[in-house]
């Protein structure tokens, strides 16, 4: 039997800018209850591959063949293409200014900061014109109308041409040397779905025998939806992880049978039929452990600072906007995390970021904190607010922390 019960993966596309909070708070409680986790930003890492020189002669190549080929009726598009031909003649410098981002010095010069920033945005935009159906922005994924329909997502996903993630995968997957019994995708966005599903392909036909968990506010809400997703078990995973993580994951883990009815807040297929347990009892917010960031890699991030999402609260206080399910995952409960514990996780990711980083971006980016004054962690626009010792702690009201 591995050693390594679990990988944990989260996939492009999200933001480029920080780690996303969800392995690192289920790789710090599973961790705390004496399970072995991995945890994998691969998002970010899209992003390099994206828009790396390996990709360069692909992209001038089509975008040439749009700007050949296109009729009138696409006017547009080839002018994009043509533009996108003149960011991508410049590559090396587009570059260099683009990973300046992740230099503290990028932040000396507020011009040189805007190249760089515009420079990483002009990338992305060009790589994705040359993409038939793949747009990547910063903050942003739109994939046509590939999620239409089952047989498109199917055609997508294995689809060497069309699919950009495909052979990022398979290169990311090629290089795992330690295979653990189960591998867990964590999708919060509708823009990871296509993503996660390629993820899934590929995870399955390197390592047939391991089951795939996947879970997050997307599948979640899928499930309470239609039972049509059971067309997506076997293919893309085995198993959906449903509303808060940390105890379904831990009763999987430690179940003979991952299928095991008992365990609460999983949905899995059984012969034809969709079954869903009952959710189980939340956390309280005192038993969520700090996240841990300790395997990701904080230097790939594009930002000239090191950026660690805490977490505030659980659950929307509003609750009731009628585009959000935000809260759903949640119970639609509201929970907040005393300011104590915050604290303690703010001084808790200052250690961690001593360790994970290395001394020359330290001297920069350690935040000060301490329980008498906390002035900044570690970006100004943080949702902290800064207080002194003249300001009682048992006070303070932290402001909820929007991340999904």
């Amino acid at each position: 039997m591995s050693a390594l019960d679990i990988h944990l993966i989260f996939p492009p596309q999200w933001s480029p800018f920080q780690p996303f909070l969800s392995t690192p708070s289920l790789k710090a409680y599973l961790q705390g209850n004496g399970y072995s986790v991995r945890q994998s930003d691969w998002n970010v890492e899209f992003y390099d591959f994206f828009i790396s020189r390996r990709r360069l002669p692909r992209a001038i190549s089509r975008l040439q063949l749009y700007v050949r080929n296109l009729s009138s009726e696409f006017d547009d598009y080839r002018n994009h293409a043509l533009v996108s031909l003149g960011i991508l003649k410049d590559f090396d410098e587009k570059e260099r200014l683009a990973k300046r981002l992740l230099r503290r010095e990028c932040l000396d010069d507020v011009e040189d900061f805007y190249k760089s920033v515009t420079a990483f945005k002009r990338l992305l935009h060009a790589f994705s014109v040359a993409e038939p159906i793949v747009d990547v922005g910063t903050s942003s994924l739109s994939t046509s109308n590939v999620l239409a329909s089952f047989a498109s997502i199917d055609a997508f996903c294995l689809n060497e041409e069309d699919n950009p993630f495909l052979q990022f995968y398979r290169d990311k997957v090629a290089s795992i040397t330690e295979v653990p019994r189960y591998f867990g995708i964590s999708v919060i966005g509708t823009e990871q779905i296509l993503s996660s599903l390629t993820l899934g392909a590929v995870l399955k036909q390197r390592f047939p025998a391991v089951p795939i968990l996947i879970g997050g506010s997307v599948f979640s809400r899928l499930v309470d939806r239609t039972d049509s997703i059971r067309r997506l078990f076997g293919r893309y995973f085995d198993l959906i992880v449903r509303y808060e993580g940390e105890r379904p994951l831990e009763q999987v883990l430690a179940a003979d049978n991952p299928f095991d009815p008992s365990i609460s807040g999983i949905t899995y297929v059984e012969g034809e039929r969709v079954m869903s347990t009952g959710p189980g009892l939340q956390l309280s917010m005192d038993e969520i452990p700090t996240p841990d960031f300790s395997d990701l890699s904080l230097d790939k991030y594009y930002t000239p600072e090191v950026v660690l999402p805490i977490l505030s609260t659980r659950g929307c206080y509003w609750d009731k906007c009628a585009f959000c399910y935000h809260g759903m995952i949640y119970g639609d409960r509201y929970r907040m995390r005393r300011p104590e514990a915050l604290l303690d996780d703010v001084e808790t990711c200052t250690v961690a970021m001593a360790s994970l980083t290395s001394p020359s971006t330290m001297k920069r980016s350690r935040p000060s904190c301490s329980r008498s004054s906390l002035k900044y962690f570690p970006r100004e626009n943080s949702f902290l607010p800064a207080f002194t010792s003249s300001r009682n702690i048992s006070s303070w009201s932290t402001t909820p922390a929007c991340t999904a």
